[in-house]
Formats: C-alpha cells, structure tokens, sequence
C-alpha cells in the first residue's frame, strides 16, 4: 500500500529516485503537473537546499508521480501480472 498519498497535498508531483528517496513538491493543477513530469523525466530534477544546487540527471529517476484532485480519466487502464 502506498502510504505517502496520506500525507501529500492536495496537487503534489512526488519524484522517485532508484535509491529510494522522494522529492515531492505542490502544482497548481494538472496541466503544470504534465508539463514539470515530462521535464523532469527528459532532463532530470534539480533540487536546492541551504544554497546549494543539486542536478540529478534522469537515470536517477525511477517514476513520477502527480497526486490531484483533478487528476481524472476517460479511459483508464489495469494491470496484469502474465
């Protein structure tokens, strides 16, 4: 079960990396989310702390993910383990 949508807000992009750390931070809607995932998924993710600038290039990234209210589809899929 994936517990973090317990605590993220209510349009968050979360950023997972292969070592197992999560970045997350708030859009404001969907279209800025899409915009930020394809991004972040051709380039890579930047992050700054304290001054410092950290650029992780996209072989980093495991998945991203956008948790939204507005987040809805017309056609959606399912999974299946063959």
């Amino acid at each position: 079960m994936d517990n973090v949508k317990s605590r993220a807000y209510p349009r968050t992009i979360m950023v997972y990396f292969k070592d197992g750390r999560v970045f997350e931070y708030e859009v404001t809607d969907i279209a800025k989310a899409r915009d930020h995932m394809a991004k972040i998924w051709e380039l890579g993710y930047r992050h700054v702390k304290n001054g410092t600038l950290e650029w992780f290039g996209p072989h980093y990234l495991d998945k991203i993910k956008y948790i939204g209210d507005d987040s809805q589809t017309n056609h959606p899929d399912s999974t299946q383990i063959l």
